[in-house]
């Protein structure tokens, strides 16, 4: 069964500014695969200009900021993806699995950004309204992160809005 991708079509980049190619999956086989440059900020959220749009009251507009930061020398550039909770109601993370023995949910920071690594797991939301139970009328959103080099190999090709292709081709 082939995944559900959806892409942001958002203007790319130029060349000379890094970039982190990176997917969101959701249980189903739905992929989210984004592009993130260094300074550049996307969110997860129930506004329409989210880059990963999730249609629900218990999410927040901007539910969950991503960034990426940049490491090393120019010519061995380390992109990393950072996530920031911005929502009343918080957001779960879960620790790669590499990362830890214990996969436990844990709330997101929404005072600094920490680094997502291959395999982190985000929650929306992290607290249900009181009397609530998951399965009840109600839904977590659960978003897998993908950073490694095989999401690269297998992702389709990237569309591009005709503005972007054409500054990249110059």
């Amino acid at each position: 069964m082939a995944a559900d991708v959806q892409e942001d079509l958002r203007p790319t980049p130029a060349a000379s500014v890094p970039v982190l190619r990176f997917g969101l999956s959701e249980p189903g086989d739905k992929v989210h695969r984004l592009v993130l440059a260094a300074g550049q900020v996307l969110h997860i959220g129930r506004a329409s200009n989210s880059a990963v749009v999730v249609e629900d009251g218990s999410v927040s507009a901007q539910h969950v900021e991503l960034t990426a930061s940049v490491e090393g020398s120019p010519q061995h550039q380390q992109l990393s993806l950072w996530a920031r909770d911005r929502s009343r109601n918080g957001t779960g993370v879960i620790a790669a699995a590499a990362a830890t023995s214990k996969r436990e949910t844990r709330r997101l920071s929404s005072e600094a950004a920490e680094e997502l690594l291959d395999g982190a797991e985000l929650l929306l939301p992290l607290r249900l309204k009181p009397g609530q139970k998951e399965g009840a009328g109600t839904k977590r959103f659960r978003f897998v992160v993908q950073l490694n080099d095989s999401f690269e190999k297998e992702q389709l090709p990237t569309l591009l809005p005709a503005t972007a292709a054409a500054a990249a081709s110059n």
